[in-house]
């Protein structure tokens, strides 16, 4: 009889407590973060196009004179790189920020492919 009531007893006690669900955190997603800090290297002149680079540097000259022109840098990230989706929307809104500057000029004169150059183009035509 004992063995019973205890069964009975954490079945009970088992039912009885109520689980309330989590608040469902609210995290910002991997392109708002992007599209976030790019907004806020626009604002504090600090910008910089993502380029996907290799085990050796693909840096050139014609790249530099780009930046200075255009008043960027470029950030080359290694063969590992940064999140894709997030350099894409980070340089989507730098692009966005281009043409709004200079029209659509400087597309005849950036490399082909800076992260998301391409996609942007075809989005933007």
């Amino acid at each position: 009889m004992l063995v019973l009531m205890l069964f009975v007893g954490l079945e009970v006690l088992g039912q009885g407590a109520t689980r309330k669900p989590k608040a469902k955190e609210t995290t910002p997603s991997t392109t708002q973060r992007a599209v976030a800090y790019a907004q806020r290297d626009i604002r504090n002149k600090t910008i910089s196009i993502h380029l996907q680079g290799g085990i050796v540097s693909t840096m050139t000259n014609a790249d530099l004179a780009f930046g200075k022109m255009y008043g960027v840098g470029i950030t080359e990230f290694g063969c590992v790189g940064m999140d894709r989706e997030y350099s894409l929307a980070y340089n989507k809104e730098i692009f966005k920020y281009l043409d709004g500057e200079f029209g659509t000029v400087w597309r005849q004169q950036i490399r082909d492919d800076m992260i998301g150059f391409k996609e942007y183009v075809a989005e933007t035509n």
